[in-house]
């Protein structure tokens, strides 16, 4: 597991964030603390992020990606008041999720975003 740690910020960031995908997807137990890996990249993630929610059907995914934006703005790598387009991408994805507790949790990560860029 360090060795994914030590070695991802190694590839560009569309393959930075498929191995965190595929990383959150197929390792148990999960790979606590990747999520900040990613996010300490910053403005440099966004793009290819907002493509990875896009393109995965899986919710828990979905909600790891979106775990990765709160990190950002949590703990001050980028600040997505900025990134106003960003925060209704969220919204809207999350809106369009199917209903359920994923649904609940990515709902309660976005509200949680918004709050942190208002301060």
């Amino acid at each position: 597991m360090s060795e994914l740690f030590d070695t991802i910020n190694d590839h560009a960031p569309d393959r930075r964030i498929a191995i965190f995908v595929a990383a959150t997807e197929n390792l148990h137990p999960r790979p606590i603390g990747l999520h900040d890996v990613i996010a300490e990249r910053g403005s440099e993630v966004v793009t290819p992020l907002l493509g990875a929610l896009s393109e995965s059907s899986n919710a828990e995914t979905q909600v790891d990606i979106i775990d990765v934006f709160l990190s950002m703005q949590r703990n001050g790598y980028y600040d997505l008041a900025r990134e106003s387009a960003v925060i209704v991408r969220l919204e809207r994805h999350v809106d369009n999720m199917p209903s359920g507790t994923m649904k609940r949790v990515a709902e309660n990560k976005v509200q949680q975003i918004v709050r942190l860029t208002a301060q």
